[in-house]
């Protein structure tokens, strides 16, 4: 089976939807990445219902900005075969997040229907490049991995003492701002 796989993975008409694919998402988070990076709010065209939500989030103009700047990089990062699977990676959480906002607010069927095209185009994305995700998330080997050098960080005192102060500073920030005093 491995070798039917490989095989498969190899042949020119796998890598080439691949490669449409990677350009099909790319397009896809870059035009409206780009729109919210102008300022613009873009949702107009939805469901009347939708619209204080997306005017909501675009008069947050910080988080606005986040927005553009996490979908421009997925998909200047899905452009090209180096960095396409770290871009698949980025790209994964906002992609989430429109399908659950798809969900959850009142969008029409085809709505519904063009994000589950979307996630399954991202999970082929990553199905694609899980011989270069398993190490990541493989357990730690002699070559070292990102949960072995994690599981390493934090068995130093100075690492998980810098943790706790992160997250009391924030406790602390989130406190004074929910009391209105900061």
């Amino acid at each position: 089976m491995d070798g039917s796989l490989n095989r498969f993975r190899a042949s020119p008409v796998a890598g080439g939807w691949i490669t449409l694919l990677r350009w099909f998402l790319a397009v896809v988070f870059l035009a409206p990445g780009l729109e919210k990076l102008a300022g613009r709010n873009i949702h107009h065209e939805g469901p009347e219902a939708v619209m204080p939500f997306f005017d909501a989030l675009h008069a947050v103009p910080l988080y606005w900005t986040f927005l553009g700047v996490a979908q421009v990089a997925a998909g200047a990062l899905l452009l090209f075969p180096r960095t396409a699977t770290l871009g698949a990676l980025l790209g994964l959480p906002v992609i989430a997040n429109i399908a659950v906002l798809i969900v959850a607010l009142p969008f029409t069927v085809s709505d519904r229907i063009a994000v589950g095209i979307l996630c399954c185009g991202y999970a082929t994305l990553l199905a694609w490049d899980w011989p270069r995700l398993q190490p990541v998330l493989a357990e730690p080997s002699a070559s070292g991995s990102v949960p072995g050098a994690l599981r390493h960080a934090w068995a130093r005192p100075k690492f998980r003492a810098s943790m706790a102060v992160a997250v009391g500073l924030w406790l602390v920030v989130h406190v004074l701002d929910r009391l209105g005093l900061i």
